[in-house]
């Protein structure tokens, strides 16, 4: 796919120019469907000369333009491309500038400056705002994208797409296909999630982690609530949505391999939400048991959006050293009080359930 500015502009398509013209007049349609086309296209960068800054998706999530948007107003040329913002290793070893947040084009090493502001140092930016940079709002936008941008290298290839809902990252019409009609049809294809054995607020928390419907910060962001920052406050790695919380982010990638390790799990690969969340629907448990491992399942994303609570508000951090002990007590707790007729071991349930699970009765 070659089509210059992604799919978040089509004027530069002329009418009945093929089947990308036809592509583009579906947009909207789709996006009424609740299916954001411009979402499951991502552009994999190599020299960055076809790449817009602002209004292409290059770094998962949204485009930067949606991440940041007081510096894309701020930006002389809104229209530029990656290699035009890409930072450059500084070959001296001189000491660093001062922050120059000054109207102009700007060829900077980054320092220490009047904001406070240190972003990686060695590294050299080339910014071009239209007026100085001066609310607290602003520098703390410059503040996240330069740490963003520091880990960005460019190579001699030419820029390409990726297909981001499939897990070659290649675009197939049968996958297209496959997206389209599980959100089209989501009653028969996609029933909400509903465990007897979990408490209410359990299920209604993974439904809300299924449709986008919790306060992180991308959604909070997206509603016009200001913030001061949208990257996710564990790792700062990356923008907080669903998918980072719960499937991207270190402590839940650590935290997944430590339940799949408990369970005694292998060669089972989350790539995205849906395979988070459908977990026990495809992992290599026997069916009469999957809905005790989605106790587990549903317990591990409710515990990873607590522990994301306690480290945002909480005066004292939380330990990620307990979330698995806490998944395996209040997952032990809610299968042995809420099934029927279990006759549940906690040794045995912590150390090695695939063991203790065939003295259980079915779910009610």
């Amino acid at each position: 796919m070659a089509l210059y500015g992604g799919l978040h502009d089509n004027s530069s398509l002329k009418p009945n120019s093929g089947p990308w013209y036809h592509i583009m007049k579906l947009k909207e349609e789709l996006l009424n469907s609740g299916i954001n086309l411009s979402s499951l296209f991502k552009r994999k960068i190599g020299n960055g000369q076809k790449t817009s800054f602002w209004n292409d998706n290059w770094l998962g999530g949204s485009p930067l333009c949606v991440s940041f948007p007081r510096l894309h107003r701020l930006d002389s040329n809104p229209d530029c491309f990656v290699s035009e913002r890409a930072p450059t290793v500084r070959q001296s070893t001189s000491v660093l500038a001062p922050v120059d947040l000054s109207s102009g084009t700007q060829n900077l090493l980054l320092g220490s400056g009047p904001s406070g502001f240190l972003p990686p140092p060695g590294l050299i930016f080339k910014w071009a705002w239209s007026r100085v940079l001066y609310t607290t709002h602003e520098i703390e936008e410059l503040r996240d994208i330069t740490s963003l941008l520091s880990h960005l290298n460019l190579s001699q290839e030419e820029d390409s797409w990726e297909f981001t809902m499939d897990a070659s990252r290649k675009f197939t019409v049968k996958s297209m296909n496959s997206h389209i009609t599980s959100l089209s049809y989501p009653s028969s294809l996609q029933p909400t999630r509903w465990n007897k054995a979990l408490p209410s607020k359990i299920n209604i928390n993974t439904w809300r982690a299924m449709n986008s419907r919790l306060p992180t910060r991308r959604n909070l962001a997206a509603r016009g609530i200001e913030l001061h920052s949208i990257r996710c406050p564990l790792c700062d790695e990356d923008i907080e949505t669903e998918e980072h919380i719960f499937v991207r982010c270190k402590i839940a990638l650590d935290i997944w391999r430590d339940i799949l390790k408990w369970w005694n799990i292998t060669n089972v690969h989350l790539n995205n939400l849906y395979d988070v969340i459908h977990l026990a629907d495809y992992a290599p448990i026997a069916g009469k048991f999957s809905s005790f491992f989605d106790v587990v399942v549903q317990t591990t994303i409710w515990a990873l959006w607590k522990f994301r609570n306690e480290s945002t508000f909480s005066m004292k951090r939380p330990r990620k050293d307990l979330i698995l002990s806490d998944i395996k007590l209040l997952s032990f707790t809610w299968v042995s009080s809420r099934c029927k007729k279990t006759c549940l071991n906690w040794i045995e349930w912590f150390n090695d359930p695939c063991n203790a699970l065939p003295t259980l009765c079915n779910l009610p």
